[in-house]
């Protein structure tokens, strides 16, 4: 079963075969008296009987073919659909295959980088507490901000294209020097 359009043009059958009706009508109308008394009239008027039958017929099978047309359009729309939906489908399932790795990856980054901050927190204390004992510094009264990790993470996250992935306070409080990485403060 074919999809495409028939080579024939339905609409041109459909429009020949209602001109040779109307003629063959006209034709019919002509011979109805004369069929009554005249044998050879009477025989006409049977094969413009069955012309007009046969018209009719193409009539209704042309029809009926142009619906079967647009019935095999609109189903092959549907299936392209179709198609499309499994394949984007097939893309998804092979991306979520590499998921569980990806959030592996995320779940040891995130770990690492809590260890990284906790290390570098415990110098950043050392490093304060050796100059208020030296007197460089006195010691701060009320809440010190310290480093500014949340600023270096907004830093990273937009360097990579994804800041809108962690939810952060906002407006960012403390953060001294705006957006940027730790170690360019």
């Amino acid at each position: 079963m074919s999809t495409d359009a028939p080579a024939v043009d339905l609409a041109a059958v459909v429009e020949d075969a209602r001109r040779r009706l109307l003629e063959l009508e006209a034709e019919r109308q002509h011979l109805a008296l004369d069929a009554l008394s005249d044998d050879d009239a009477a025989e006409r008027l049977k094969d413009v009987a069955s012309l007009m039958t046969a018209a009719r017929d193409e009539i209704e099978h042309a029809l009926l073919a142009e619906s079967e047309v647009d019935r095999r359009a609109v189903a092959a729309k549907e299936q392209e659909k179709r198609d499309e939906r499994a394949r984007l489908l097939a893309l998804a399932d092979k991306a979520a295959q590499r998921l569980p790795a990806a959030s592996r990856q995320v779940d040891e980054a995130a770990t690492a980088l809590a260890r990284a901050i906790a290390r570098h927190r415990e110098i950043y204390d050392d490093d304060l507490a050796l100059r208020i004992q030296a007197g460089v510094l006195s010691q701060p009264s009320g809440w010190e901000p310290g480093p500014a990790y949340e600023a270096a993470l907004r830093h990273a996250l937009a360097a990579e294209g994804c800041s809108d992935t962690v939810a952060f306070r906002d407006p960012p409080r403390g953060l001294r020097g705006g957006v940027a990485p730790l170690s360019g403060r």
